[in-house]
C-alpha cells in the first residue's frame, strides 16, 4: 500500500511539474528588428565606423546583426563588421554581414552563432563599418516610417572616422535621427524554441501512461 501512495505521488509531481513548465515557458516570438523605417535619405562618404545608441528597457536576445543594403547596390563586397558594445565600451559580440546573407527591409542581417542576452540599462551602442557602402540618414527628425522595439529605447547616433570596428566617440549635436547603417535582429529572452515547446505535450502523454500504469498495479 506504501509503495503504490508513493508512485502515486512520485507520478502526481511529474506531471505537476510539466504542467508548472508549460505554464512558466514563453514561446519564443519572431525575431525582429530593432529598428525599421520606410523613408530616408542616402550618403556613402567615409569610410566610418558609425551607429547609434541605445537603452535596454527589458532583457533581450541578439540573435543576428545587420547592415543598411541600399536597394539595388547593396553591401560592399568584402562586407561589413558590425558589433554591440555595452555601456562600459567592452564589444558584446560582433560578426561580418555579407552580400550574401539574407535581407529583412532595408538592412541584410548574418544570424550569431551564439545569441547574446542584452540585459536592462542605458547606453550601449552598435556600430558598423561603412566602408564604400550606402547609409541612411534623415537631418530633419526620425525617418519616414520610423520604429524601434518596445524592449529598447533609441537614444542617439555616434561615429568615428576609419575602417576598423570601434566604439564610437563623437556625434554631431545638431542630429538626433541620422547614420544608420547597422541594426539587430532581437527576440524574448528566456524563451524556449518552438520544437522544445513541442516535446512537452509528449512528455505530459508518457507521465499520464506511467501514472496510470502505476495505479493499476
Amino acid at each position: 500500500m506504501h509503495y503504490r501512495v508513493t508512485t502515486h505521488r512520485r507520478a502526481l509531481s511529474a506531471l505537476m511539474i510539466a504542467l508548472c513548465v508549460v505554464q512558466s515557458c514563453r514561446v519564443a516570438r519572431a525575431q525582429s528588428p530593432a529598428i525599421s523605417f520606410t523613408g530616408f535619405s542616402t550618403v556613402n562618404s567615409g569610410p566610418y565606423c558609425l551607429g547609434w545608441e541605445f537603452d535596454v528597457l527589458t532583457p533581450f536576445d541578439v540573435v543576428g546583426l545587420g547592415m543598411f543594403s541600399y536597394p539595388g547596390i547593396g553591401l560592399s563586397p568584402g562586407g561589413h563588421a558590425v558589433g554591440v558594445f555595452s555601456p562600459s565600451g567592452s564589444l558584446l559580440t560582433w560578426t561580418t554581414v555579407s552580400p550574401s546573407d539574407p535581407q529583412t527591409g532595408f538592412f541584410q542581417f548574418a544570424t550569431l552563432a551564439t545569441p547574446v542576452t542584452l540585459t536592462p540599462g542605458a547606453g550601449y551602442r552598435i556600430a558598423g563599418v561603412t566602408t564604400t557602402a550606402y547609409y541612411a540618414y534623415d537631418y530633419s527628425g526620425p525617418l519616414t516610417g520610423w520604429s524601434v522595439d518596445p524592449r529598447l529605447q533609441f537614444v542617439g547616433d555616434w561615429y568615428v572616422a576609419g575602417n576598423t570596428l570601434q566604439w564610437p566617440t563623437q556625434e554631431d549635436p545638431g542630429i538626433t535621427y541620422a547614420w544608420f547603417g547597422p541594426n539587430m535582429l532581437v527576440r524574448d529572452t528566456n524563451a524556449i524554441p518552438e520544437p522544445a515547446l513541442l516535446q512537452l505535450p509528449v512528455l505530459l502523454l508518457f507521465g499520464g501512461f506511467a501514472w496510470r500504469r502505476r495505479r493499476r498495479s
